[in-house]
């Protein structure tokens, strides 16, 4: 699997929802032991299945306009400027919104449509 891939694991959904909660509240360590206990999945695809969710929600707080802007830059060849953007207009932080354009680019999240498009 490499490193853009989200390990396909057997979650629950109310296991999911738990660890989602979970990493809302930066309790990563917790949630990659809750999927790992849960479905028997090695550490490192649990912990890769976690990052995949703290992409998720990352990007609850920013806007789908801002979404699109920052893959606009992207396109250009601009991704500093795409993260600058992000961090600049959102309450990320430099390393959240290194994170959440990371997944953006990689495919690990896909972007958002604004509404009615």
């Amino acid at each position: 699997m490499s490193s853009n891939q989200i390990p396909q694991l057997n979650v629950l959904p109310e296991t999911r929802d738990l660890a989602l909660r979970l990493v809302a509240d930066g309790k990563i360590l917790k949630a990659v032991g809750l999927l790992h206990r849960a479905t028997g999945a090695q550490r490192k695809d649990a912990k890769a299945y976690v990052e995949a969710l703290r992409a998720e929600v990352l990007a609850q707080r920013v806007p789908v306009e801002l979404e699109g802007k920052a893959i606009a830059l992207v396109a250009e060849g601009k991704p500093v400027d795409a993260t600058k953007l992000i961090v600049l207009n959102t309450d990320l932080n430099l390393k959240d919104g290194h994170r959440y354009m990371d997944a953006l680019r990689s495919g690990r999240l896909a972007p958002r449509r604004p509404e009615g498009h």
